[in-house]
């Protein structure tokens, strides 16, 4: 059955660097006769690159470009890029009600969507249930029904209850993270330790012994909450050491979860590795408990698709929930480039390391420089660095995946690859974007 594949339609905007290696790396989900709708124009040299890396014949035919939720521009599109749509389907890594419009316009079925069941879980996307998940107030919804650990924190609606969240959480251990409801939204950490800086926020430093909360409230509420005078999410706010990010494919409610992999996110690099790192036997047995549960508790709901749950070990070892999402994390296919290039088994014998924002000039220029290095991938020992997504025109950048033999043979071949980046001058160069 041929399909449209949709890529992610909210990644910030549609020129944006997580848009752009979103929907490269979701074209490696197509086959020769699919349609891929980006929010951005691919070149025809990585469209070529991808479908020699994956034995399929892909071009500028399978590239559609505009939004999901635009103004009906894709649906005229893809009807006449496809002419009959009568055996087709949609499917994307990350539905929702932008997604489930765009396959209502044009008449085809959501892939895995059928029956009763599947009937329940579009009126579930109709009505906004996939992007419900999405924030921190989602997240905490969904992990407490089921009991999952989470930070204590606290929703504050007013200024005041700000101040008492503020006043009851920072001794808990003397920080807290106070936040907008949203991934991209403003965020601060009120600390009373000797702190200069946070990985992802401002910090506020306040004194142990006399804080005056009320003061503090009132300065943060306009900043954080804004004119709409929006919640403000309050949480404890501990140190994690690790990260770790078990995806899961939900049939709905019809049956259970499969998870399909557990991957430890990579300290100061956009990118994850597969499997998860070090998580010791029981860490790990409590991880995939509570992101089974979390799954299966957003199957009963009515969600149907791709879902991550991230989780993070803290200095004491409590192991906490930190984000559920639906479809991207962070922005790519993991398990199904990884089953592509290595195999169904990889997890077995190959270990699989994910990389964004590494910075070229050249797409081509850049490829050459793996080849020559002989870094590329190769498929008869089924390791190397292939290069998963080009942004090299909007953004300078592309994305990468490494699969080596284990952890140190997967860290040596991207070590490889790039001192040979920055060793071809102008040719290319090697920046980085720090991981989520």
């Amino acid at each position: 059955m041929p399909k449209v594949v949709v890529a992610e339609p909210e990644a910030g905007p549609p020129g944006g660097p997580d848009g752009v290696l979103c929907g490269c790396a979701l074209l490696a989900t197509a086959r020769d006769e699919d349609l891929v709708l980006v929010p951005h124009g691919v070149g025809d040299a990585f469209l070529g690159y991808l479908g020699g890396l994956l034995g399929r014949r892909l071009s500028g035919a399978n590239v559609v470009v505009g939004r999901a939720a635009d103004d009906g521009r894709a649906a005229a599109e893809i009807r006449a890029r496809a002419g009959d749509l009568a055996d087709w389907c949609v499917t994307a890594y990350r539905p929702g009600r932008a997604v489930l419009a765009l396959a209502e316009d044009l008449g085809v079925p959501l892939s895995g969507m059928d029956g009763t069941a599947g009937a329940a879980a579009r009126e579930f996307l109709r009505f906004g249930g996939a992007e419900a998940f999405r924030g921190r107030i989602g997240t905490r919804l969904l992990a407490s029904t089921v009991g999952a650990p989470l930070a204590p924190g606290r929703l504050a609606g007013t200024e005041h209850a700000l101040a008492t969240a503020v006043r009851t959480l920072l001794p808990v251990v003397g920080r807290v993270l106070v936040r907008q409801d949203s991934a991209r939204g403003e965020a601060l950490v009120v600390t009373v330790h000797d702190e200069i800086r946070d990985e992802r926020s401002a910090v506020v430093r306040v004194p142990a012994d006399d804080c005056d909360v009320d003061f503090l409230a009132a300065e943060l509420w306009p900043l954080l909450s804004g004119h709409s005078g929006a919640p403000v999410l309050v949480e404890v706010h501990q140190r994690v050491l690790c990260s770790y990010v078990a995806e899961f494919w939900v049939p709905g409610a019809e049956g259970p979860p499969r998870l399909l992999s557990v991957a430890e996110r990579r300290p100061g690099v956009a990118g994850l590795r597969l499997p998860g790192g070090h998580l010791a036997a029981p860490v790990l047995a409590g991880l995939t408990a509570h992101s089974v549960n979390i799954a299966a508790e957003a199957g009963r709901r009515g969600f149907s698709g791709i879902l991550h749950v991230e989780s993070g070990t803290t200095g004491g070892g409590a192991l906490l929930v930190r984000e559920v999402r639906e479809g991207t994390a962070p922005g790519v296919p993991v398990d199904h480039l990884a089953r592509a290039l290595a195999g169904p088994g990889y997890a077995r014998d190959r270990v699989v390391l994910t990389r964004t924002g590494i910075g070229v000039r050249d797409f081509a220029a850049a490829v050459a420089v793996l080849e020559a290095a002989e870094v590329a991938y190769d498929h008869p020992s089924r390791t190397g660095v292939a290069v998963t997504a080009d942004a090299t025109v909007c953004h300078g950048e592309i994305g990468w995946m490494v699969v080596g033999l284990d952890a140190g043979h997967a860290d040596r071949l991207e070590e490889r690859a790039l001192e040979a980046l920055l060793g071809t001058g102008s040719d290319a160069r090697v920046t980085a974007r720090c991981g989520q």
